[in-house]
């Protein structure tokens, strides 16, 4: 999931325009242990009152499991899957002032469904200077075993809320607050993984390989806040700041900035980004797991061994940098279409994992590039 918002993110500045669109695009990923290809094709109609967007999307994934070098497994485990994804989201604004929208969301691979739906709603007030976006949503995953009966289920409740606040003719300045809650199954919790086992040791021995398990509640909360500045009339920067705090102890800041500048009468859309992240480690994080006898420390049995006990490099605590640079250029008045464009994007990125000792560290490309249209 971390992995399709990281392909997915950003959106491409188009003319405003009455009717339809149309857009196919291809990204691929690499980082050393997993490859994604990922094409997806998009729709959309933009009316007087109703505005209709459709997606659909197919992740190719193919890698290698990461070796952990105290589990007694000896040799990467090779695999390969697809998952396909699909969405719909209806938007109608009766008024300029106002409008609500509902969306839903579907994907799926053999061991995992995910359904997820929204509503929410945009209103203008004081003049149309502010603008208020709350969002409800709601997620539902079946999480399996292939070639097993094994299924959990987990469910998620989260509420979005935007306040945009135009300052000047050149400068926009938003905040942004999120509250979710997750319920998850007793047997992995969430955010584990069905096929990842975690070594538990005594006396530098291990005495058990335990699936993977997390607390079966999980509640996070995020606030940020967010500046657009026109910079003359061809050059804008976005810059931004966000807190995340959960129930597990998690806390996280990410600073991102992109500066976009258009050329040409607006044919050539170049744009650059950058992306400091910072997250800490959860509680109940260890890079070695021990048997124990301390009260604090919640156990599964008489035998010490953890209850919740976790390999996940991204809950060890990471820095992340990002860099990355994309380019658009928008054709005018082709045939029975109002625009055509193409576009492409490069991006890098470094994850640092100081207490991970199985990677300390992991760099990850992500290229891409599309074709939209508008009629």
């Amino acid at each position: 999931m971390r992995l399709q918002l990281i392909l997915l993110g950003g959106v491409w500045p188009g003319l405003t325009h009455a009717g339809g669109d149309a857009a196919v695009r291809i990204d691929a990923y690499h980082d050393g242990w997993m490859e994604v290809v990922l094409p997806a094709m998009e729709a959309g109609y933009d009316g007087e009152v109703v505005n209709v967007d459709a997606r659909y999307s197919v992740d190719i994934l193919s890698g290698a499991t990461q070796v952990m070098v105290t589990d007694t497994i000896t040799a990467a485990t090779t695999y390969s899957e697809v998952r396909q994804a699909g969405d719909l989201v209806v938007e109608v604004h009766p008024q300029e002032t106002w409008s609500v929208s509902v969306a839903y969301a579907h994907a799926g691979e053999p061991d995992y469904q995910v359904d997820s739906g929204s509503v929410g709603g945009s209103l203008d007030l004081f003049e149309r200077m502010s603008t208020c976006s709350p969002t409800y949503s709601f997620t539902l995953e079946r999480v399996g075993r292939t070639g097993s009966t094994f299924a959990e289920r987990r469910s998620t409740h989260r509420i979005d809320l935007d306040w945009a606040q135009i300052l000047d003719p050149y400068t926009t300045l938003t905040f942004m607050g999120t509250v979710s809650t997750a319920f998850c199954g007793e047997e992995l919790g969430c955010l584990a993984n069905a096929y990842r086992y975690v070594p538990v040791s005594s006396e530098d021995e291990v005495v058990a390989s335990l699936p993977e398990r997390t607390p079966d509640r999980l509640t996070r909360g995020a606030v940020g806040a967010r500046v657009a500045r026109a910079l003359g009339l061809n050059t804008a920067l976005h810059a931004s700041y966000r807190f995340y705090a959960d129930t597990w102890k998690v806390t996280g800041h990410t600073l991102d900035s992109h500066l976009s500048r258009s050329t040409l009468d607006d044919r050539l859309v170049l744009r650059a980004q950058v992306r400091l992240s910072h997250q800490s480690a959860a509680s109940f994080y260890r890079d070695d797991y021990v048997t124990t006898t301390d009260a604090l420390i919640p156990v599964e049995d008489d035998l010490g061994l953890p209850a919740y006990r976790t390999g996940d490099r991204e809950l060890s605590g990471f820095d992340a940098v990002l860099l990355g640079g994309r380019a658009q250029w928008t054709f005018l008045g082709v045939g029975a279409f109002y625009e055509l464009s193409l576009n492409a994007r490069v991006t890098g990125v470094f994850f640092r994992y100081p207490d991970f000792s199985e990677l300390p560290a992991r760099r990850a490309s992500i290229i891409g590039g599309g074709m939209g249209a508008r009629f």
